[in-house]
């Protein structure tokens, strides 16, 4: 990846995190509508965040496999983007019908508690990395593994969104760094 394309991963991974509880909520929202276009709303949000995330995550993984030679994660980081997938195709199925929808919805509850512990292992294995990041790896680590436990625990699935949108706005400042952009730009007088 070019820096640019770095710097671009890590803004979006900023405005991932700014919008992730807003979107949750919508969803929700959207969820206790039975109406299609409510339902087919909440699919094209779903497949946009899906989008943001695997772009999001291919970036960490070009810049931890690139520049430090690191591979521990990498199957993890498979493994969440494809899970990921395949709930917004799920997803995607529901707009078929309501049967399809409510199946779709227990596949998403049986695939998060693996998820979230992918995430947590994933965050573990990340802590391996000789790399420091600017004081910004042990936190973002910390976070993605309290997001991953949140997550298999199910009902701290809320708590995770929040622990999740922290760790995409330090995965930011990580991408963003690791594409040469100065984090703080002063303005020139």
């Amino acid at each position: 990846m070019t820096p640019e394309q770095f710097i671009r991963a890590g803004r979006l991974a900023v405005v991932n995190a700014v919008i992730t509880i807003p979107l949750f909520l919508l969803s929700i929202m959207l969820g206790l509508q039975s109406d299609y276009g409510a339902r087919a709303l909440q699919t094209m949000l779903m497949v946009a965040s899906t989008l943001l995330f695997v772009y999001i995550l291919l970036a960490l993984k070009e810049f931890i496999n690139s520049r430090h030679g690191f591979h521990d994660t990498d199957i993890l980081i498979k493994i969440q983007i494809w899970a990921n997938i395949a709930l917004t195709v799920f997803s995607m199925l529901g707009l078929l019908s309501r049967t399809l929808q409510e199946a779709g919805g227990m596949f998403a509850l049986f695939l998060i508690v693996p998820l979230g512990i992918a995430q947590a292992v994933f965050g573990y294995r990340l802590l391996r990395l000789p790399d420091k990041l600017h004081g910004r790896l042990k936190p973002f680590c910390y976070l993605s593994i309290a997001t991953g436990f949140c997550f298999a625990v199910v009902v701290l699935i809320p708590l995770g969104l929040i622990t999740s949108a922290a760790a995409d706005v330090l995965l930011g400042l990580i991408l963003i760094r690791a594409g040469g952009e100065p984090l703080c730009q002063s303005r020139g007088a």
